[in-house]
């Protein structure tokens, strides 16, 4: 898949950006001009976002195309949005929702006779029944557009039939019909039936195509839900794909789960099928809850937060003992052990990166709920919270843990403080790593002013570790 004069290059160095930015263009077809629209399929916009919300990309990164998208619109928000608007090292998502079938092909690319299309709104048939190839987006088109991102990471999520039919299923609460607009085109494509193919021989891109189901498969749309594939995945996403517990969801994780979910519907009634998601490229096995994280801050901001999280240290009441290795090669398991001269505190753990970022280790996505000390001592992660493993990753260098027991909890997981989720840890990046060390340090001062004293009435401790290669 694919992502001179001296005064010209001036110019250019004045006006972009030092740094190009993640983007991701969303396009729901809610309505055809001249083919059958799908049910519930508006809902899929939500969905789409949402989704891209939990790979890491703002909602200002997000561009919605909807109501009646035409080819020409598809394309030239594709060029503007997201060419123009990121650069090498950024990653670009597009989602489509919407019809899909098959054109013959003319340019002998491909093995089986046949193009592959997205219908956009404008598509029309020519007399006859065949479709009409200008108004139709072929996977050529799509395929010259990727080239041009060399250097990015590259999602396609398509939420589409592939099967050589213009359809998606159209179901509501009690029954399901799916609906198919076969093309003249389609009805010569006599080989083996494929997915889309958008992403051969692009070099310099770093991919994923993740799609609704296989070649030979009927994608379904949900009345009150939308698309059975978007919908899942959305859940997935949520956690319930993480199959091996390991707190990462890859694609596959995704396909498999989906597939999981549409083979539970149709065993409940009869109207459906069930499909499979296609996953291919070389993206396809990494944490889609970390694949599009923000770049590290082109701003330095390690010293300052680093400072201030050292002086909330010392300011603290009593002292919280920290123990763990000194030093940890990629990959190994790591393990805190904390110790603490009161009991009944509540935790809230940090690890400040070598990148300047901070990570909210506890509370996390599985361990919503602050952590309460029970005992003098406590060893995380460990069988006392719900169980995953916290493993020692580039990039190599120095982290600092921090760790602050409070009477009341500070339910960081679920209050809306900025930041992105990266696996199951909600991370802070540049401004939002000090904007989240000042809410830190007003939420402590809060609890000594509340104090029986007046006094500090929380804890806190640090410690560092090193990863090496």
């Amino acid at each position: 898949m694919a992502r001179t004069a001296l005064a010209l290059l001036l110019a250019l160095a004045v006006l972009a950006p030092i740094w190009g930015e993640n983007r991701a263009l969303v396009v729901v077809v809610e309505h055809y001009e001249n083919v059958k629209d799908i049910a519930s399929i508006s809902l899929d916009i939500g969905h789409a976002v949402e989704i891209l919300k939990l790979m890491g990309f703002k909602e200002s990164q997000i561009k919605i195309l909807r109501n009646s998208p035409k080819k020409s619109q598809i394309k030239s928000a594709f060029r503007s949005w997201l060419i123009n608007g990121s650069s090498p090292g950024d990653t670009v998502a597009f989602y489509f929702s919407g019809h899909g079938d098959r054109i013959i092909d003319r340019n002998g690319d491909e093995s089986d006779g046949c193009d592959e299309f997205l219908v956009p709104a404008d598509f029309r048939y020519y007399s006859g029944g065949y479709a009409d190839r200008s108004t139709s987006f072929i996977d050529d088109e799509l395929h010259e557009l990727i080239q041009e991102l060399a250097g990015r990471k590259v999602l396609i999520l398509v939420d589409s039939c592939h099967s050589g039919t213009i359809t998606k299923g159209m179901r509501d609460l009690s029954y399901a019909t799916p609906k198919f607009i076969m093309t003249k085109d389609q009805q010569r494509c006599t080989r083996a039936f494929k997915a889309i193919e958008i992403v051969e021989d692009v070099k310099g891109v770093e991919y994923l195509e993740l799609s609704a189901s296989q070649p030979d498969e009927v994608s379904w749309s949900l009345g009150g839900k939308g698309g059975v594939f978007t919908y899942y995945f959305l859940e997935g996403l949520r956690g319930s794909a993480d199959l091996n517990g390991d707190g990462k969801i890859t694609a596959r994780e995704i396909a498999e789960y989906v597939a999981k979910k549409s083979q539970q519907l149709a065993s409940s009634t009869s109207s459906i099928e069930p499909q499979h998601p296609h996953v291919e490229g070389s993206l396809a096995s990494r944490d889609l809850l970390s694949i599009a994280s923000a770049r590290p801050s082109t701003e330095h901001n390690t010293p300052q937060v680093i400072n201030k999280l050292d002086r909330i240290v010392q300011q603290s009441n009593f002292r919280v003992e920290i123990n763990a290795q000194s030093q940890y090669r990629v990959g190994e398991y790591i393990y805190f052990n904390i110790s603490s001269p009161k009991t009944g505190y509540y935790i809230t753990m940090l690890s400040v990166e070598p990148t300047g970022k901070v990570i909210l280790l506890f509370p996390n996505q599985w361990n919503r709920m602050p952590i309460r000390m029970s005992s003098s001592s406590i060893t995380l992660p460990s069988d006392a919270v719900k169980p995953f493993k916290y493993k020692a990753k580039l990039p190599a260098g120095k982290s600092y843990i921090y760790v602050f027991l409070t009477p009341k909890p500070l339910n960081y997981q679920d209050k809306y403080i900025g930041g992105i989720l990266e696996a199951i840890f909600k991370t802070f990046q540049g401004e939002d790593a000090k904007n989240f060390v000042r809410m830190l340090e007003k939420d402590l001062r809060a609890i000594g002013i509340e104090g029986p004293r007046g006094e500090n009435d929380y804890g806190a401790g640090k410690i560092t570790i090193e990863v090496v290669e």
